[in-house]
């Protein structure tokens, strides 16, 4: 299966874990043909999971 679509889901309280969502981000779109989007999870519906094709999840510590 080829990934078309990846989504870096994120919470974050202090911001450290959006930058860091956003590193990735930005690491995996030069190094992919994907389509890379970074998401916070507040307020996202959970059902927008399953618009990718592979997930990366990130929370705070």
């Amino acid at each position: 299966m080829q990934v078309r679509s990846i989504g870096v889901f994120y919470g974050s309280t202090t911001g450290n874990t959006e930058e860091a969502a956003d590193e990735i981000t930005r690491v995996l779109c030069s190094q992919s043909e994907a389509t890379v989007r970074a998401i916070s999870v507040s307020g996202t519906d959970p059902s927008k999971l399953f618009e990718f094709d592979a997930l990366v999840l990130g929370c705070p510590t």
